[in-house]
């Protein structure tokens, strides 16, 4: 886990307590230098224990808040 990707999720605004679970556990996906992650809903819920329509929706707000994160999807 990045460390200042960990602060930088604690430290937003996220409207809701999942939300804010769905970016911490993305942050800590993240490597040390690098300003991404990639997980799937499924991984997410897993790692939160959110059901995956709470993960989806968690998502979705964090995309509409001023751009917290981009999905990327992957082929």
């Amino acid at each position: 886990m990045s460390f200042s990707a960990f602060r930088w999720a604690m430290d937003q605004h996220c409207g809701s307590a999942s939300a804010k679970l769905v970016l911490v556990a993305l942050a800590d996906l993240t490597r040390r230098g690098r300003a991404s992650a990639y997980a799937s809903a499924s991984k997410l819920s897993a790692m939160t224990e959110l059901d995956r329509k709470t993960v989806l929706a968690a998502l979705h707000r964090l995309q509409e808040l001023r751009g917290r994160l981009r999905r990327v999807r992957h082929p």
